[in-house]
């Protein structure tokens, strides 16, 4: 006051830093276990790997004390949590452990915030006095481009040497008492033959009364105490090979030990009672009395069976799915870690002690894995023509992790990587052919990759400018891993500039013949769906420049009936009245067909030896129409020139000589013996190819024409789904099925007994007991079991159910004893027993007919 102090001033005033600011508080790497390796950037698999926070406030004060709940966890292929301890200064120690080798993102964050985003963190920190704050110049922090999230790159491990002398102690821990059902396991290479080492022990060294797995005179043994001085012990007869890595396992489910070696059971015992593993305050000891390596020891409760040890003896297990596990990858100290959320770390004991080598178990992570790969999508088996198809490819190893690759810029993948090529499809000797792609289309693969650990999913997409079917090819990592057929068909979009018209150049006056026309998309695909509106008309433009036989009127138009077929073809059914020439014209949308430029009919008489005596004779200048088949002449002038009135009529198709379709079989050589082929009734019945009933069906010799007798198995019948089974004894190698007559007959059947060695459809017309149609009780003999004891009426014909025909064979074993009835036949080399049977009450027979 007036210049002068006031009394107990001045006074020193403390400003303390606020709450932690996540943004601000930065990472820094103590360097303790790994000198000049930055353990925010890189680590090894299965080795636990520390560095440290330091915290800040919003204005980047320095804060002197903890209390704040940081968390870090593992994130990529896997997923891992990490630990954070609070050191009560204001650090933190920030504590993680990779599964795999690899790149994983490693977050640290408060309050969801990651540590180390704010620019205000890597200025101050760089004042802080850490005296290993930096390692070749570069400060660490936000500064140094290190905030959460951390892309860590994991290494190999290695596994731990014992010498005989050297061991591992890890001291009694809960995760070591054994429940009642557990399983443990390893890795073991020993270096010398018939050792005796306890490989793993938690026993009292004076009663023996706890657990262990063991190496005795080179084999394998295993034991549990389980109380009341029993111990349950199993020695197998299995040596792991000298030099060579094999993996143990012993497991006990309370009243079994089994142990394995590579997932194949090597040793089991059974105990009548059930009973518990005794547990111990003993410590637990590992390689005492080994010459060779140890890897990857794991402590599981459940009793494992091979399958789950055969899928998961050579993966990392997660900290959560263990309750003690030891992967032998410190390298650094004297101590072994517990990778569990147990953390039962075990220390390094002897003289010398075991070491840490490079060395290590087999695993399958990170190899891939192609069967368990997924390709999947609509892509792979087809698309439309003019629209992207696509597919999906993603990647696991052997472990059932993602197998991800870190990709360049952009998300392109490498074609090294994964590739998707397509090819023409071979023809080869196809019955069907089908059309290839015009334009083979270009695939691209691309992926959201991940900066950090990269990706396991990619999308392969191409797009086909031409219908068609093609080959699609897709590789991984340049091996052919599936070949798919990919059809492209048409986008569904009728372009009526496109369509074409199919009709015959030549037809005869009075007998319908039919026009197809067909439509295509914009691309020149054929259409596979209807419901375009399609128009015909046909108009005669001509007639003979000499008058003849059923001329007809010289004008005549029709417009005709269009049927949809609903597969992007419609059929018009046309009549010429009379001989000439005709226009046939048709159109989809109002848009005439392109195809043929000039659409023209040549219509002749027809052949009138079908005339009916009774008729009128030839005339011209008549009447002309078509019913059921038949043709109508109606009035007309005869050769005298005379106007005659009256109806004739002829029949256009009574001749069973012409038939629409064939199809020809041709057999490696000439049969022996009748044969049975399949034809595809039911498709050609849909299609109108054939009659309902096959009565039209014909087989013919290649050779000759001469018809071939046949017959059509009941079952597989006429329009079976299952295609109809036709006997025949064709006696050639080549031979036509005919079909596509109205008309026709299948006059040439055979019966079945003209054909076949025996054949009994067991007719009651020829009696009802088994004699009637050849059969006796069958004989005992060395390949069968018969019972002496047979009963005769066990067999008789029934009229109750019937195949084929009205009468079957009853078998009774039900009221009766039944047994067998046979038939002698003469010697066959080969042959082929056919028989259908109808189960009632009696089970499924095993044998019913040799």
């Amino acid at each position: 006051f007036d210049s002068k102090l006031a009394k107990d001033t001045p006074i020193k005033v403390f400003v303390k830093a606020g709450p932690t600011d996540a943004a601000t508080t930065y990472a820094f790497d103590s360097n303790d276990l790994t000198p000049n390796n930055d353990d925010r950037a890189k680590a090894v698999a299965g080795r636990r790997t520390s560095f440290e926070l330091q915290t800040l406030d919003l204005f980047g004060c320095i804060k002197k004390s903890g209390g704040d709940l940081f968390e870090a966890s593992l994130t990529g292929a896997y997923a891992e949590e990490g630990v954070v301890v609070d050191n009560q200064d204001g650090t933190y120690a920030v504590e993680y452990m990779p599964l795999t080798p690899g790149r994983a993102l490693l977050s640290v964050t408060l309050n969801g915030e990651h540590v180390g985003t704010s620019a205000v963190g890597g200025v101050l920190g760089s004042k802080i006095e850490h005296d290993t704050n930096t390692v070749n110049g570069l400060v660490f922090g936000y500064e140094g481009g290190q905030g959460s999230p951390f892309c860590v790159e994991a290494g190999e491990g290695g596994s731990l040497e014992f010498d005989g002398q050297s061991h591992v102690e890890v001291s009694d821990s809960d995760a070591l008492d054994l429940p009642l059902a557990f399983t443990i396991d390893l890795w073991v290479k020993p270096k010398q033959a018939a050792l005796d080492a306890k490989l793993l022990s938690k026993e009292s060294p004076l009663t023996g009364r706890g657990y262990f797995l063991s190496l005795e005179s080179g084999l394998a043994s295993f034991s549990v105490y389980v109380g009341n001085e029993e111990y349950r012990y199993l020695q197998t007869s299995f040596a792991p090979e000298v030099g060579k890595w094999t993996h143990l396992t012993a497991s006990y489910n309370g009243s079994e030990l089994s142990v394995l070696a590579d997932a194949k059971v090597v040793g089991a015992k059974v105990y009548e009672e059930s009973r518990a593993a005794r547990q111990n305050r003993q410590k637990l000891v590992m390689g005492n009395g080994l010459v060779g390596l140890l890897d990857e020891v794991r402590f599981r409760e459940g009793a494992l069976g091979k399958e789950e040890i055969s899928q998961t003896m050579a993966c990392p297990s997660a900290s959560s799915k263990v309750d003690a596990y030891y992967r032998m990858n410190d390298a650094f100290g004297s101590f072994v870690a517990d990778s569990s959320a147990s953390r039962a770390d075990g220390s390094l004991g002897g003289d010398p002690k075991p070491t840490f080598v490079s060395d290590q178990a087999p695993s399958d992570a990170g190899t891939l894995d192609l069967d368990a790969s997924s390709f999947s999508g609509a892509g792979l088996a087809g698309a439309t023509v003019g629209q992207e198809g696509a597919f999906d490819v993603v990647l696991v190893d052997r472990c059932g992790l993602p197998y991800n690759k870190v990709l360049g810029g952009e998300g392109l993948v490498p074609p090294s990587l994964v590739s998707a090529t397509f090819e023409a499809t071979p023809q080869g000797d196809a019955v069907r052919p089908h059309d290839n792609l015009d334009e083979l289309p270009v695939a691209s693969v691309t992926a959201q990759a991940h900066p950090c650990f990269g990706t396991n999913a990619f999308r392969v997409a191409y797009n086909a400018t031409s219908c068609g079917v093609s080959t699609l090819r897709v590789a991984v990592e340049g091996q052919d891993v599936r070949v798919y057929s990919v059809a492209v068909s048409s986008d569904g979009v009728t372009d009526p500039s496109r369509t074409v018209l199919d009709f015959p150049a030549e037809v005869t006056t009075g007998i319908e013949f039919e026009a197809k026309i067909s439509t295509f998309d914009r691309f020149g695909c054929r259409r596979t769906t209807g419901g375009d509106a399609a128009d015909a008309a046909l108009t005669r433009m001509g007639k003979p420049t000499e008058e003849g036989t059923m001329h007809g009127g010289d004008a005549y138009v029709s417009v005709l009936s269009v049927e949809d077929r609903g597969d992007g073809t419609y059929l018009a059914r046309a009549v010429a009245p009379g001989p000439g020439s005709y226009r046939l014209d048709a159109a989809v949308g109002g848009v005439a067909a392109s195809e043929p430029a000039v659409p023209v009919v040549s219509a002749s008489p027809p052949d009138l030896r079908k005339v009916l005596d009774s008729g009128l004779g030839s005339l011209y200048n008549t009447i002309i129409t078509q019913r059921n088949g038949d043709v109508y002449v109606l009035d007309g002038w005869d050769e005298g020139k005379e106007f005659r009135s009256g109806v004739q009529r002829y029949e256009p198709g009574a001749d069973d000589e012409t038939f629409t379709y064939r199809a020809k079989f041709t057999l490696s050589k000439v049969p022996s013996h009748a044969i049975a082929v399949i034809v595809d009734t039911q498709s050609k019945i849909r299609e109108g190819k054939m009659a309902k009933d096959c009565r039209d069906l014909q087989f013919r010799s290649a050779s000759t024409g001469a018809t071939i007798p046949h017959w059509v198995d009941p079952l597989q019948g006429c329009g079976s789904a299952l295609g109809t089974s036709v006997w025949l004894d064709p006696a050639e190698k080549e031979f036509y099925a005919y079909y596509g007559n109205p008309r026709a007959t299948s006059s040439a059947l055979a019966t079945p007994e003209a054909l076949v060695v025996s054949f009994d459809d067991f007719e009651a017309s020829r009696g009802t007991k088994a004699h009637h149609h050849g059969y006796a009780l069958a004989q005992p003999c060395g390949q069968c079991s018969l019972s002496l004891d047979q009963d005769a009426a066990a067999f008789g014909v029934t009229q109750e159910v019937a195949l084929h025909g009205t009468g079957s064979l009853k078998c009774n074993a039900m009221s009766t004893v039944g047994g067998a009835i046979e038939k002698r036949l003469g010697p066959l080399q080969s042959y082929r027993a056919k028989a259908f049977l109808y189960v009632s009450g009696a089970g499924d027979p095993t044998t019913a007919i040799n």
